[in-house]
């Protein structure tokens, strides 16, 4: 109701405009003729304005009670110009009353005739007034209609893109936590408690981390190295001997936004399938580098080729996942071979934390 009665003041307002311009008009023609003016000829020249816009929520309300849309349009046509003939003869009506109020006009015997001449004559004008209403009507209504068409679609893909990341973000948690608890069991297996002990208290401390910032998809890169850091931390207690660790990153991109856990699975990959099958010692890198508006993250590690090297795994099918949902097309993930060596790349546009 609220929109309604402010179209309405706008219609009414609108029409004001033209009813003060048309009376000053026909009153300084009549000065510039030398002619004298009746108060009565002002009022009558700006008040068929304010009749007009009085009758025009008639347009309105018939706009939205016969929308022309199909399959009823043509139905719904023939209300409208039923509608429009329904305006002209109110408005002629009216008008030709005033004018007797007025004494502009005498009614007489040919009264009437009079007011027939009235109807013809302002049937064009008032027929194209009540269409131009509608029209108008129609048009906001549709261009209303579209903007929450718009916003109900931006609303549901950011949910579903939302809902998709927590399902994926799920998969992640207990994919790492289950191979976690697999490597402390295999300890305990072997009597190494010790060492299991250690696991424990770095896995509780590493998913301590995690579960708090579990609501939050993006993470510093800085928190996210360490927690790869303390993923290979662990590992290191399975893999004394034989596993090496070095990290690259630059410190002036430690700050920029990353998904939670983006590191893991791929340091994880690298673990389980370049050090774990293995006896000799192997070693796993973890590099960053700025390229443009993009920044590259690398987990390399020197063991033999992967089975599954160009064919991603869950774990790397599932990271891609991620940065897409975030990211969008500009963020890839791909494993290849080089130089002896196996490649799990990271590219992801550039974003920092507010200071």
């Amino acid at each position: 109701m609220t929109t309604r009665r402010r179209i309405v003041l706008t219609v009414l307002v609108a029409c004001l405009v033209p009813a003060v311009l048309d009376s000053a008009g026909t009153a300084l023609q009549a000065g510039l003729g030398g002619e004298p003016v009746g108060w009565n000829a002002i009022v009558w020249q700006g008040s068929e304005w304010l009749i007009f816009g009085a009758l025009t929520p008639l347009a309105f309300l018939a706009s939205r009670r016969f929308p022309l849309r199909w399959p009823v349009a043509w139905r719904h046509l023939a209300w409208h110009v039923a509608s429009a003939l329904v305006l002209c003869l109110a408005w002629a009506t009216l008008g030709m009353v005033l004018r007797w109020a007025l004494q502009i006009a005498s009614p007489g015997d040919d009264a009437h005739r009079q007011w027939l001449s009235w109807v013809l004559t302002s049937m064009p004008w008032s027929v194209f007034m009540y269409f131009a209403v509608a029209g108008s009507v129609h048009a906001f209504a549709l261009w209303n209609e579209t903007q929450a068409s718009q916003r109900a679609a931006s609303e549901l893909e950011a949910r579903l893109a939302e809902t998709r990341l927590e399902a994926l973000q799920r998969q992640l948690h207990p994919h790492f936590l289950f191979n976690s608890l697999n490597a402390i069991t295999v300890l305990v297996r072997d009597g190494d408690t010790a060492t299991a002990s250690g696991m424990i208290e770095r896995l509780s401390n590493l998913l301590r981390s995690v579960l708090r910032r579990d609501r939050a998809p993006l993470i510093a890169l800085r928190d996210d190295v360490q927690l790869a850091l303390d993923y290979l931390a662990i590992e290191r207690e399975r893999f004394p001997d034989r596993l090496q660790v070095t990290c690259a990153v630059p410190e002036e991109l430690l700050s920029l936004q990353v998904p939670i856990l983006l590191l893991q699975p791929l340091v994880e990959n690298a673990v389980r399938h370049g050090i774990a099958p293995h006896d000799h010692a192997g070693r796993v890198w973890i590099e960053g580098k700025r390229d443009g508006a993009q920044v590259t993250l690398q987990v390399i590690d020197d063991g033999p080729p992967w089975r599954a090297a160009g064919h991603p795994g869950v774990g790397l099918h599932n990271t891609l996942l991620r940065l897409r949902s975030l990211f969008g097309a500009g963020a890839t993930c791909d494993l290849q071979r080089v130089n002896e060596r196996t490649v799990a790349t990271v590219r992801i546009p550039i974003r920092e934390f507010a200071a």
